[in-house]
C-alpha cells in the first residue's frame, strides 16, 4: 500500500472514532456510547487490526496495543465501549498515522491485491469477479440473484463468489477465513446482500466493513423488509439499491458490467429472473408460543430494570449502607424466585438460583470486596433473566 493511501485510510477510520465520541451521551451512570455506534465500534477495531497487520511490517506494533485498548474499553459489566476506550483507540489510530507520515518504508512494499492472491495461492490463479456478501441463511436469495446476474451477463459459474450456495462456494482445503478476505477484497464487484439475518451476522458487518476500509467499490443490494434507514456504520452513507425495485435491479446489472468491462443482455432475456428476486419473499421463522403469562413475564422485566437502578448502580460508602444493600438484594432475589416457581419450567429455575463460576467482572464503584461480590452475582442472574425474558416475551 502506498503511503498517500494509508495516510487516507488511517485519517478516514480517526474521523469516524471521533464523531462516535462525539455522540456519546452523558446520563445518571455516567457517559455512554450511542447504541447504533456499539457495533460499529467493535468493526472498527478489527478492520484496524487486519489493516496494521497486513499494511505495515511489524504490524504487531500497532495492533496489539489496539486490541489491549478494546479490551479494556469493554471490561465492564454490560460490557458497552468506553469513552476513555474510544479515546485510546483513536490514539493507536493518530500514532500510526504519524508513523506512516515520518517515515513510508514502515509500511510493506505495494502490491497489486490479484497479484498477492496468486503469488500465495489463493484460488488457483482464478480471481473472482462478482463476491456476494450475504448470511447463510438468505441461501435462497443470493441464489436467485446469482441466476440474474449470470442471465443478464453471461458470466461462468467460476467468476463468482456466494459462499453458502452450492457451485459457487469455496474449494475444498482452502483456508476460509484467509481466502474469503482476499476474494473479497480483490473482486471488482462486491455486491453486499443486506438483510434482517446479514445486519446480526458478525461475519457479514467484517466483509462489508473490510471492503469499506479498502476503500474499493460496495454496493449494498438491500433484502426484503429492509429500509435505507436500517443501515448503519461504513454502508449507511452509501446508495444502497433494493431487490424489490425492478429499476434498482437493472441498475445494478449495469453497473455489474460497467465494472467488469462487458455488455448485459437485453434485458427481455432476463425478465423472468429479475421478477424472480424482486418477488422473493424470506420465510419469516416459526417461534413456538410460550405458554407463560405475559404477565409473569412483565414481572420479571419490571424486577430486572429496578435491580438495575437499586443494586447495580446504587452508590455504597459506608458499612451500613452495605448492609442496606445486601438486605434489599437478598429479598430482590426472593422476589424473583418466587414468580419463576410460579410460572416457569423447573430448568430456568435452576438456571437462575445456581450461580456456577462467577466471573470476575470489575466494578470501579464498588466500596469494598464484599459490594463487589454482590454486583458480580447480580450480573450474572441480570443476564440469565434478560434470557429468560427474551425467551418468553410475547
Amino acid at each position: 500500500m502506498r503511503q498517500d493511501e494509508m495516510i487516507e485510510i488511517l485519517e478516514r477510520y480517526r474521523s469516524e472514532l471521533e464523531s462516535i465520541l462525539s455522540r456519546f451521551k452523558s446520563t445518571r451512570d455516567g457517559l455512554n456510547i450511542e447504541l447504533k455506534d456499539h457495533g460499529r465500534f467493535r468493526e472498527l477495531v478489527l478492520e484496524l487490526r487486519d489493516l496494521f497487520n497486513d499494511a505495515f511490517v511489524d504490524g504487531h506494533r500497532h495492533s496489539n496495543p489496539l486490541i489491549a485498548a478494546y479490551d479494556d474499553s469493554v471490561s465492564n459489566f454490560s460490557r458497552s465501549p468506553s469513552y476513555r476506550g474510544v479515546e485510546d483507540v483513536k490514539g493507536v489510530v493518530a500514532s500510526a498515522l504519524v508513523r506512516v507520515q515520518r517515515n513510508p518504508e514502515a509500511l510493506k512494499a505495494a502490491i497489486s491485491t490479484e497479484q498477492s492472491l496468486n503469488e500465495r495461492g489463493g484460488h488457483s490463479g482464478t480471481v473472482i469477479k462478482v463476491f456476494i456478501s450475504h448470511s447463510s441463511k438468505d441461501e435462497g436469495l443470493a441464489r436467485v440473484l446469482i441466476n440474474l446476474i449470470r442471465s443478464a451477463l453471461s458470466l461462468p459459474a467460476s467468476d463468482i463468489r456466494c459462499t453458502s450456495v452450492p457451485g459457487y462456494k469455496l474449494p475444498g482445503g482452502a483456508e476460509t477465513d484467509s481466502q474469503v478476505r482476499q476474494e473479497l477484497l480483490a473482486a471488482p464487484v462486491f455486491i453486499g446482500l443486506v438483510t434482517e439475518a446479514s445486519l446480526s451476522s458478525a461475519y457479514v458487518l467484517f466483509e462489508l466493513g473490510a471492503r469499506w476500509g479498502a476503500d474499493r467499490q460496495l454496493i449494498p443490494l438491500m433484502g426484503p423488509g429492509i429500509s435505507p434507514q436500517q443501515l448503519e456504520g461504513p454502508i449507511s452513507g452509501i446508495n444502497a439499491l433494493s431487490c424489490k425495485s425492478a429499476s434498482d435491479l437493472h441498475m445494478l446489472i449495469q453497473q455489474i458490467a460497467e465494472a467488469l468491462g462487458i455488455s448485459a443482455g437485453a434485458a427481455a432475456g432476463y425478465q423472468n429472473e429479475l421478477e424472480i428476486v424482486s418477488k422473493f419473499e424470506a420465510r419469516a421463522p416459526e417461534r413456538p408460543v410460550s405458554s407463560v403469562p405475559q404477565a409473569a413475564v412483565d414481572a420479571l422485566a419490571e424486577l430486572r430494570s429496578e435491580a438495575v437502578h437499586e443494586i447495580l448502580n446504587h452508590p455504597v460508602t459506608t458499612d451500613a449502607e452495605l448492609a442496606v444493600l445486601a438486605s434489599y438484594t437478598e429479598q430482590w432475589w426472593q422476589r424473583v424466585e418466587t414468580i419463576l416457581e410460579q410460572n416457569f419450567s423447573r430448568a430456568e429455575q435452576l438456571n437462575f438460583t445456581r450461580l456456577g463460576a462467577v466471573p470476575d467482572f470489575r466494578f470501579p464503584h464498588a466500596y469494598n470486596a464484599a459490594h463487589a461480590k454482590i454486583l458480580r452475582e447480580y450480573a450474572v442472574q441480570e443476564r440469565r433473566l434478560l434470557d429468560i425474558i427474551a425467551r418468553h416475551t410475547r
